[in-house]
């Protein structure tokens, strides 16, 4: 269920400014089912990879047997998409999605606790606060600079942080995450990042958190869904060792995140899934 509108329209209206869902009715124009999805281009169309997050996808109980189905099928042959993919999905409907040749995985979730007697000082030659104002080029075309500052710059829900990351004077990974508070914590969560996932070992290494000493981790949760990659200095979560991944409401107990994916071509190796993908990084308290 949407609540506020202008959350739903950020999300699934495109840079046309058009509805991005698939709709199925009967013959007497009665709603069945509805099929919602985010692309990256909306938030910059030069961007070369078409992509589809799928969101809201649900039908009626009285609907047609496999109408949702048929809406997927709709979606995936008219966007002439590169790859279909989701975030967050229920435990219950993995084996649909398998069945219609979707990749099943969860997320990685990476943790790096901050021990500020042991952390290297401030290197602004290497990690600094803010976004690189010449233009730069990252492959694969998936997301770009313009699309980080759209989508997490212009963003009223949220108060995002920018990071750029530098190796041998060349940048390499423009980072994008958000503080949040866990009982007596805080949280450095890198949302998003474009570039080299390498940069996250180098902006892991130096307490530059400055816009806020009391940073206890820094953590991220990402998949390469070609390969397996541990970020140095960093830990995987388990059920010893955990941060919570929701929050909104808080979930206090260890938790994995679900993905799909199908269809990928004309995408790279290091294809990252990160948590400001689909719809994941929005508000979800209601407020009455």
């Amino acid at each position: 269920m949407v609540l506020d509108k202008k959350i739903f329209n950020f999300y699934f209206f495109n840079y046309n400014n058009k509805l991005q869902f698939f709709l199925a009715k009967d013959s007497n124009d009665q709603l069945l089912g509805i099929l919602g999805y985010i692309t990256n281009k909306q938030f910059d169309n030069k961007i070369q990879t078409n992509s589809a997050w799928l969101s809201i996808w649900c039908s009626k109980k009285n609907a047609v047997n496999g109408v949702g189905i048929m809406l997927l099928n709709k979606l995936e042959k008219s966007l002439k998409l590169d790859f279909v993919a989701s975030l967050g999905v229920g435990n219950m409907v993995l084996p649909i999605y398998k069945r219609l040749g979707y990749k099943i995985g969860k997320m990685d979730h990476f943790i790096k606790e901050l021990k500020t007697n042991k952390q290297k000082e401030i290197n602004k030659n290497k990690v600094y606060s803010g976004i690189p104002e010449k233009k730069i080029n990252f492959s694969p075309k998936i997301k770009n600079l313009n699309y980080l500052k759209k989508k997490y710059s212009n963003n009223k829900y949220y108060k995002y942080y920018f990071y750029t990351i530098k190796k041998n004077n060349k940048i390499i990974t423009v980072l994008v995450g958000r503080i949040i508070s866990y009982k007596k914590n805080k949280i450095f969560r890198i949302i998003d990042l474009i570039g080299s996932l390498n940069g996250i070992e180098i902006f892991g290494k130096y307490n530059n958190l400055y816009i806020d000493k009391k940073i206890n981790f820094i953590d991220i949760l990402c998949k390469n869904p070609f390969m397996q990659k541990n970020i140095k200095g960093f830990f995987k979560s388990n059920n010893q060792r955990f941060l919570p991944i929701y929050f909104e409401p808080l979930i206090d107990k260890y938790s994995e995140k679900n993905l799909i994916f199908k269809r990928i071509k004309n995408v790279k190796k290091d294809f990252l899934i990160l948590t400001g993908d689909c719809d994941q990084e929005r508000p979800n308290k209601i407020k009455i």
